[in-house]
Formats: C-alpha cells, sequence, structure tokens
C-alpha cells in the first residue's frame, strides 16, 4: 500500500478478482488504477470516502499479499 504524497488517496495491490470485489462494494471509495498496474490489480482509494472499516479491510488484504512473498 501507498499513500499519496497530498494524503487523499492511496493505492492497494489486490488480485484481479479482489479489486473487482472491491471496486463494486463501494465504487465511491475503490476504483482500478487507469493504467498496466490496474489491470494487474493496483486499486487507488479516496479517502474521504473511506469507512475505517474500508481500510481496515483493504490493509488487511494488501498485507496478506506482501506477507506471503516474504516467507518464500
Amino acid at each position: 500500500m501507498t499513500l499519496a504524497a497530498d494524503g487523499r488517496t492511496a493505492n492497494f495491490k489486490f488480485t484481479p478478482d479482489e479489486q473487482e470485489f472491491k471496486c463494486q462494494l463501494a465504487p465511491e471509495v475503490f476504483a482500478p488504477i487507469e493504467n498496466a498496474w490496474g489491470r494487474q490489480g493496483w486499486t487507488t482509494a479516496e479517502l474521504s470516502a473511506a469507512s475505517e472499516d474500508d481500510l481496515r479491510a483493504a490493509l488487511a488484504m494488501a498485507y496478506a499479499h506482501a506477507v506471503g512473498k516474504t516467507k518464500r
């Protein structure tokens, strides 16, 4: 997960299926990044529209992918 310098958005790495789910569940919060990264699951979140639960779940999902990579 990366936080934009202005603190308004954050980018999360999901699988494409997770990205689709998040974007359908909360389209006012989540949107695919509009480039090749977005097609790989990178998703932007509008922080002002996100609830604490939205962010907590997104962080947990992204963290699970990062931890999986470090335990190889």
